[in-house]
């Protein structure tokens, strides 16, 4: 919701971000290299593709720790962070 405004802006020009989760290239990078698949940034519009590698990334960490370290590094993060917990 905080990312993406439930699916209303899917791409974030700013970032090269795409789909619901926000996925970026190095992400996507990442994981092909890590489960050797071949996807490219435009699949990451698909909901369940975005879901599987941000739960890939994301796995057994706080929401906390997720939601400043999905969206970046340095003070915005904890801006980020207070409006992800109020959807908790």
């Amino acid at each position: 919701m905080v990312e993406t405004n439930n699916g209303k802006c899917l791409y974030n020009e700013f970032e090269g971000a795409v789909g619901y989760f926000q996925i970026r290239q190095v992400r996507v990078d990442d994981y092909n290299r890590l489960r050797g698949t071949k996807y490219a940034l435009n699949d990451f519009y698909d909901y369940e593709l975005s879901r599987k590698v941000f739960l890939y990334f994301t796995r057994g960490r706080s929401y906390r720790e997720v939601a400043k370290t999905w969206n970046g590094s340095g003070e915005l993060t904890e801006v980020y962070w207070k409006k992800v917990k109020i959807l908790l």
